[in-house]
C-alpha cells in the first residue's frame, strides 16, 4: 500500500512538471480519455488529478492582459467654458488621453478611473471602494462598463479606446461635489 501511494505522488508530480512545462495540451487529452472512461479507472483519484492538472493547464495559458502603452501617469483635469465645473481624467506625462491602466496599478489616474466607473457607470459601480488601487472588482466593473460601450476589448483593461468613450463626471468647482453629469472628454459644459 505504501509502494501505491508513492507512485501516485510521482505520478502527479510528473503532471504538474507536464503543466509547467508547457505540455498542456498532452494532460488535457489524457484528461479528456479519462472523464469519458471513468469508470475504467483505478480508484477514480487520477482522473480528478488529471482533471485538477487540466484546468491548472487551461490557466497558465490563458495570457496575462498586456498593457497598453504608453501607461497613465497623472491626471489631466478639465474646466467647462465657464470655469464652474470641472472634469478629472486618467492621462501620460504629455497630457493625453490614450494611456493604459491595469490591476494592480495605483495612484491619482486609477482613483480618477474609479471615480468615473461609480459616478457615470452603472449600479453596480458605485460599490467600487474608494481606494486608488486598480484591484479585481474595478476590472469587472470596467469590463461590463466596455461590454456596455461596445468597445474591443471587454477585458477590464482600461486602454486609448476605452478612454474616449468612457464618461467622466463634472464637479462643481467650489464644493467638489458631483454636478450630476457626466460626458466624454470631448465634450464641453458650458
Amino acid at each position: 500500500m505504501g509502494d501505491g501511494s508513492a507512485i501516485g505522488g510521482w505520478i502527479l508530480a510528473a503532471a504538474v512538471i507536464t503543466v509547467l512545462a508547457g505540455g498542456a495540451s498532452a494532460v488535457n487529452s489524457n484528461s479528456g480519455s479519462s472523464g469519458s472512461s471513468s469508470g475504467s479507472s483505478s480508484g477514480g483519484s487520477s482522473s480528478s488529478t488529471e482533471t485538477a492538472a487540466s484546468r491548472s493547464a487551461a490557466r497558465a495559458t490563458q495570457p496575462a492582459p498586456s498593457r497598453p502603452r504608453p501607461w497613465c501617469t497623472t491626471v489631466v483635469t478639465r474646466y467647462s467654458t465657464d470655469r464652474m465645473k470641472y472634469q478629472r481624467y486618467p492621462a501620460n506625462t504629455t497630457r493625453t488621453l490614450g494611456c493604459g491602466l491595469i490591476r494592480g496599478d495605483t495612484g491619482e489616474p486609477v482613483l480618477a478611473l474609479k471615480q468615473a466607473l461609480r459616478q457615470c457607470s452603472s449600479d453596480v459601480a458605485r460599490g467600487l471602494s474608494s481606494s486608488n488601487g486598480f484591484d479585481a472588482t474595478t476590472v469587472t466593473v470596467l469590463s461590463r462598463a466596455q461590454a456596455g460601450l461596445k468597445t474591443i476589448r471587454t477585458d477590464g483593461v482600461y486602454d486609448g479606446e476605452t478612454a474616449v468613450r468612457l464618461e467622466y463626471p463634472w464637479f462643481e468647482v467650489g464644493t467638489n461635489h458631483f454636478a450630476g453629469r457626466c460626458s466624454p472628454t470631448g465634450t464641453r459644459v458650458p
